[in-house]
Formats: C-alpha cells, structure tokens, sequence
C-alpha cells in the first residue's frame, strides 16, 4: 500500500516536473528573442554613429578617427556579447528539451522526438527546409563581430596614423584596445554559467529588516 502510495507520489512528481520543463523551455525561447531585440538595438545604434562620424565632412570635427574608433570598440563588445548570449540561449534551450525528452514518454509519448522527414532540396526556395533558427542567428551574430573587428583594425590604423604617442601625446588607441581586450577576456572567462558562492544567508522571518 505505501509502496504503490509512493510510486504515485514519485509519478505525479514527474509530471510537474515535465509541465514545468515546457514552460521554461517556452520562457527561454521568449527570452531569446528578446535579447536579440535588446542586442540589435544597441548594435544598430552603433552602426548609425560609426558611419555618421566617419561620413561627416564638417572641418571642425577635427578628432572623427577617435570618435570611430571609440564606438568600434564598443560595436565589437556589443555584438561579440550577442554572440555568446546565442550560444547560452541554445544551450539552456537543449538543456530543458533533454529533460523533456527524458520524461515525455511516460506522459504524451515521443512527440518531441519525431518530425516529419523533409526531402526538399535547400536550393528549392519557395519549399520548407530544416534550417536552424538559433544556430543561423549564432552564424549572424559571429559575423557581425568580425565586421566590428574589421572596423576596429580600419579604425586603429587611422589613429595610429594621426597620433603621437609621448607623454603628452594621444593615447587613446592603447588604452581603448587595452580596455577592449581585457572586456572580451572577462566576457569569456567570467560570462561561463555556474553558481558562484555569494557570501549571503536568508535571515529568520522575525528579524527586522535594517533600511
């Protein structure tokens, strides 16, 4: 008897736990796209200086290679972000359709696993073909991170051309590449999903709270 109560407890445990896996794996798809709105925004915007600023035909406008050179490097930071924003999306999106996988054929069956099998050609254009969503916008992104770097290096070299690096000259170009460099090294090395010990504890309801 409580042998079968407990199979019964374990059972209806599992199944929260596969409805709650949809809907996060529902969230996740959302918030994907909502970074991708976020992050085109701001790269976009970026886009619009960089080309105003290195058009801009006005004499007084003396320091424009500075300028591009500037917002190239926040171009670059922006979209290599983007980049690895994609790649985590995707990740977290495959981390909760394995655990749907694991638990549908107890519930609905193996409807995740089958699709239907596409025969069409990927040159046939106006025909359905299995592209991937997440992975042609990781490509986008990718590219849009090497056309910032071009634009950096374009940008560097102006700089470096115009400037005399003395101790009372210019030293934008160094500290600016130096800055954007450290920023990608704490994007990657830092950005990495885990749980980092906070050095904090929930306090006992009775406590007050200090203000």
């Amino acid at each position: 008897m409580c042998q079968n109560k407990f199979k019964k407890i374990e059972k209806e445990k599992r199944k929260l736990a596969f409805e709650k896996a949809h809907e996060i794996r529902k969230f996740e798809i959302g918030l994907y796209w909502k970074r991708a709105t976020y992050f085109w925004a701001f790269i976009a915007s970026a886009f619009v200086a960089y080309i105003a600023v290195i058009s801009s035909k006005n004499e007084a406008f003396e320091d424009k290679d500075n300028y591009a050179f500037i917002i190239t490097c926040i171009g670059l930071i922006f979209s290599f972000s983007w980049y690895l924003v994609n790649r985590a999306s995707k990740h977290w999106q495959t981390n909760w359709e394995k655990i749907i996988d694991d638990l549908e054929d107890e519930f609905t069956g193996d409807l995740m696993k089958r699709h239907i099998k596409n025969n069409n050609k990927w040159y046939e254009l106006t025909l359905s073909y299995r592209f991937s969503v997440s992975r042609i916008n990781q490509i986008i992104s990718l590219f849009i991170t090497v056309i910032w770097f071009i634009f950096l290096c374009s940008s560097g070299y102006k700089v470096l051309c115009i400037s005399t690096f003395s101790l009372f000259g210019s030293w934008l170009l160094p500290i600016f590449s130096f800055v954007t460099l450290i920023f990608i090294v704490v994007l990657i090395k830092y950005g990495i999903s885990g749980k980092p010990e906070e050095k904090v504890s929930l306090k006992p309801p009775y406590e007050k709270r200090m203000y």
